[in-house]
This record gives structure tokens, C-alpha cells and sequence, in this order.
């Protein structure tokens, strides 16, 4: 709770960190003075929906933190909008240790849940975490509903290719009305 206002939730912080190539006095002056320089490339540019960069730097840590969001929520008129988004929920999967075999074993039918997910309009996107490679996904639904559904029948779940799963609310930020 906000100890200004204790009926307020707060809403943590973002903070990320990238390791740069350059001293802290001269990675501040290139994020502040908003100045152009070659270290990184724009690989989609889709505003304001998508920005994919490739980043081509090392070694100096930067911290980003956009906090006290609460501030903001009253700070002035609203855009107008029909609502807030509906919530989305996340699916996230950890699997088990030498996940490989099993996972090979009952991809086309997991493959073919997912597709039909997909295109029920249930399932909006899905993929593996990446860092580390070890089997771990998430996917996002468009109901809780659809999400226990999924869980329930996944052959992932089913056959133990999947150690633990968690389904969570998510609202989404930047909702594009349809």
C-alpha cells in the first residue's frame, strides 16, 4: 500500500540492466543527452505496438527504473477508452530435467492443442524461454477458462514433459482497441 494514501496499491518498479562497453559517465551522457550513436540497430519498428533492437555494446552495467507509477494515475484527464483491457492470463511451464526425449515423443499432439487453441481465438501467443534453453514456456490466453482447459488436456502436462505449471492474471498495458 502507498503510506500517502494507504488505500492505493503500489505498482513495483521496471528495472532492467544491460552491460555496455564504455565508462558510467559516458553510457549516462548517450542515455541523457539523447544523442545518435552506432551501437545498436532497429530491427522492427511498429509503433506504438512493437520496437526490436539489437544491441552491439558490453561490459558497462546500465540501470533503467521507471517508478512511483502511482503518481501518475491521477495526474490528469484519462484518454478516453470503453474500458480497461480485459485481463489475460499466463501459462508458464518448468520441465522436468532432461525434458528432450519426452517432449520429442508427444509434440504433435501438445502441437496440435496448440493449434486448436490458436484458432478457437483462446490462445493468443506461445513460445520457450530462452535463457537457459531448458524447456521452460509461457503462453498467453484470452480467458482463465481457456488456460485450465489447455493445462487440463495438454499431452505436456499429461505425459510429465512438464515438471510444475502456474496460470496468473495478467493486464495488459498496452491494449490496441479492436
Amino acid at each position: 500500500m502507498n503510506a500517502q494514501n494507504p488505500s492505493q496499491a503500489v505498482v513495483a518498479p521496471v528495472r532492467h540492466q544491460v552491460i555496455v562497453n564504455t565508462p558510467v559517465e559516458q553510457a549516462f551522457t548517450v542515455f541523457t543527452d539523447g544523442s545518435e550513436c552506432d551501437w545498436g540497430q532497429v530491427l522492427v519498428w511498429e509503433p506504438p505496438a512493437r520496437l526490436v533492437l539489437a544491441w552491439q555494446v558490453d561490459r558497462t552495467q546500465v540501470t533503467l527504473v521507471h517508478d512511483e507509477f502511482e503518481r501518475h494515475r491521477n495526474a490528469g484527464p484519462a484518454p478516453a477508452q470503453a474500458g480497461p483491457p480485459a485481463l489475460k492470463y499466463v501459462v508458464t511451464y518448468h520441465s522436468v530435467p532432461d525434458f528432450a526425449p519426452l517432449a520429442q515423443l508427444h509434440f504433435p499432439a501438445h502441437h496440435a492443442r496448440v493449434v486448436e487453441f490458436h484458432e478457437r481465438g483462446d490462445l493468443i501467443m506461445v513460445g520457450l524461454l530462452q535463457e537457459p534453453m531448458n524447456g521452460d514456456s509461457m503462453a498467453v490466453f484470452t480467458s482463465q477458462a481457456a488456460a485450465e482447459e489447455f493445462v487440463a488436456g495438454d499431452p505436456f502436462v499429461l505425459n510429465k514433459v512438464v515438471a510444475t505449471w502456474t496460470i496468473r492474471p495478467w493486464q495488459e498495458v498496452l491494449h490496441q482497441p479492436g
